[in-house]
């Protein structure tokens, strides 16, 4: 027997939340059921709701109960706690130290860089902080650079656990300092003549060693990504392999494949050089003393502004460095990640949320364990959009059609511009939470958890765009 989501809703509304059941009737939309019925899905694996933030009974709603992967929707809790606790104006500092007594004229010993947890700390940055090192007047630097991460504990120590490819930005580990994520840009391109592809990388790395076998082929380009492969041979050492058609336009990557310290050498040596200064030792990790002095300082961007940029393209790392940053506000460094989740817990309860059957891992939503279930998603929502820094955490979220992960994403007439929207996806998860705002005055909490062996390969996104048609269209 062929049971439809329809008919699913009337049997599963004895097992709602009371609170819920009452207000959910036996009319459900047809193209949502076919939409599951079409991909072999079955509504036991789909949590949803659509709601107006001022109305008690949702127009839709399904297995709010059910405890489910959220994929990055984490972020979206990640992101909230940190604007309640460290506030939207809140910066970290990197700083560089020296020791007193080493420094002759222009010149100096031994400096220390000190991270201080800045999530997005770029290579434009590092240049910004040594020409505040060059205008204090020190032009020379006779001894090594010293790296002090010790500001957090870190317990996550590999970026292959998750799924054995370490080397992928989204395994990032956090540290207390992390120049560019570590990034290095892999550009793949067919040269004039052809019959060859170039690969070349930004930044430089001259101690990086790629052996490029790549070949090509007379095949349509299709599909976003050529069949490109690498392979650690040696210490920095690479093959690329793998075919690109030749009618493929130029085609990035971003990889981690060179160890920190040596990442951290290179875009040192490189930008202390544009300034005019020398250096010639070598890069080490160290710890600040009470024999250094803070010689040159930089300040980040602001919490509110790098939450965009955490929530928008749903970056793992710089969630994964706002929990231990949210250990400060109950210790001393150093920050652990468990004294941060116990920081987004103790704020969750505070704001009157059950938090009983949440699991938060890294903060991310990066992993195996994390679960949340509707009802709890749905008073976060609500109560978020109620408090003060409403407006700094809605316009973190990607705007549907036209931003970040959702810029692509939904692009009909009736959802441009109208739905702020955090997607999120793993392996037999795919997800989508937010606000839909409608022309009426009203705004809808909308959301959609899928945890199924069927829901990849664009399959969830295929739902959730049925369930956002709905709501635009139909409210």
């Amino acid at each position: 027997m062929q049971i439809t989501l329809a008919s699913f809703f009337i049997i599963f509304i004895g097992f709602l939340p009371p609170a819920f059941a009452q207000y959910i009737g036996s009319e459900i939309p047809e193209t949502l059921s076919e939409t599951l019925t079409q991909y072999e899905i079955s509504p036991n694996d789909v949590t949803l709701l659509v709601q107006a933030t001022d109305e008690v009974t949702p127009r839709l709603a399904l297995n709010l109960d059910v405890d489910r992967n959220p994929a990055s929707l984490m972020k979206l809790i990640t992101t909230w706690v940190a604007l309640e606790v460290l506030g939207p104006n809140f910066t970290w500092e990197t700083n560089l130290y020296a020791d007193k007594n080493t420094r002759k004229g222009n010149s100096i010993g031994n400096i220390i860089l000190k991270g201080g947890g800045d999530p997005f700390f770029l290579n434009r940055d590092l240049w910004m902080l040594l020409g505040e090192l060059k205008n204090s007047g020190i032009s020379e630097i006779r001894g090594d650079l010293l790296i002090d991460d010790t500001k957090f504990l870190i317990d996550e120590t590999d970026p292959y656990l998750f799924d054995g490819d370490g080397r992928h930005l989204y395994n990032a580990l956090p540290k207390s300092f992390i120049l560019n994520f570590h990034s290095i840009e892999l550009s793949f391109s067919v040269d004039q003549s052809g019959n060859a592809v170039l690969v070349t990388t930004k930044p430089n790395m001259p101690d990086l060693d790629l052996i490029n076998t790549i070949s090509l082929s007379q095949k349509p380009c299709t599909g976003d990504m050529p069949k490109i492969k690498l392979s650690l041979l040696n210490t920095n050492q690479y093959l690329i392999s793998g075919v690109m058609p030749i009618s493929c336009d130029e085609y990035k990557i971003h990889r981690d494949l060179i160890p920190h310290k040596q990442y951290v050498k290179n875009m040192f040596k490189k930008y202390w050089a544009h300034w005019g200064g020398t250096f010639s030792g070598s890069v080490e990790f160290g710890k600040v003393g009470n024999e250094h002095e803070l010689i040159a300082s930089f300040d980040s961007r602001p919490l509110g502004e790098l939450i965009k940029i955490t929530n928008k393209w749903s970056n793992n790392l710089m969630a994964r460095m706002l929990v231990y940053s949210l250990a400060g506000d109950i210790a001393a460094p150093p920050f652990t990640r468990t004294s941060g989740l116990n920081v987004i817990m103790r704020e969750l309860k505070k704001n009157n949320l059950d938090t009983s059957k949440l699991i938060i891992e890294n903060g991310s939503g990066l992993s195996r364990e994390t679960r949340l279930n509707g009802k709890f998603l749905f008073q976060f929502l609500k109560n978020a959009w109620e408090k003060p820094y409403m407006p700094e955490f809605i316009s973190s979220m990607p705007i549907a059609g036209v931003d970040g992960t959702a810029r692509k994403r939904f692009q009909h007439p009736s959802q441009v511009g109208v739905m702020h929207l955090k997607t999120g996806s793993l392996e037999d998860v795919s997800a989508i939470a937010g606000y839909v705002h409608k022309n009426n005055g009203k705004t809808y909490v909308v959301f959609s958890i899928i945890n199924s062996p069927n829901v990849n390969d664009g399959v969830g996104k295929k739902f959730e765009s049925a369930l956002l048609d709905w709501t635009t269209n139909n409210l």
